[in-house]
């Protein structure tokens, strides 16, 4: 008898999951392992802190200066950034607090999300290839349906 692999398929010995100690793994080193994008990414997060000291105090006095030539008070000195400071570390403080309420709630929901994900895409691959027919564009179609059955593919393996 002719089988597809060398390997010997009767010896081997079948084991339910229930039969199995589950162990929780080995406890990964502390590494950074993309040196380069983590440089960049500091280096692009002091670019961004240094435009906004060099350039961000003139672009509030010039906001304020125009709001106060065109007639409108400005209840606050043009020279103070207290306002300003205020509305940012307020907004910050919301978005902190909406970004780790929102983060816990996907944690939770990663299952369903990642399924709702994969049915878009299918659905919105469809859409796109019946709009494509039906404006008569037949590139677009053939492409929208290889692009529709890549997304079908795609859901079966990761469902």
């Amino acid at each position: 008898m002719y089988k597809a692999s060398s390997y010997d398929h009767e010896a081997a010995e079948v084991v339910s999951p229930t039969e199995v100690e589950y162990t929780k793994g080995e406890a990964q080193p502390k590494a950074c392992k993309d040196v380069p994008f983590a440089i960049l990414f500091n280096v692009h997060i002091l670019g961004m802190a240094v435009v906004a000291v060099l350039l961000g105090a003139d672009a509030v006095r010039e906001t304020l200066d125009s709001i106060t030539a065109s007639g409108t008070d400005v209840t606050q000195d043009s020279n103070s950034n207290v306002g300003l400071i205020i509305t940012a570390v307020i907004v910050g403080v919301l978005t902190l607090l909406s970004s780790s309420l929102l983060l816990s709630f996907m944690i939770m929901f990663a299952n369903i999300l990642v399924k709702m994900a994969l049915i878009f895409s299918v659905v919105l691959s469809l859409v796109a290839c019946a709009a494509a027919l039906f404006f008569g564009n037949l590139i677009g179609g053939v492409i929208g349906i290889i692009f529709f059955l890549l997304s079908v593919c795609y859901a079966k393996m990761v469902w």
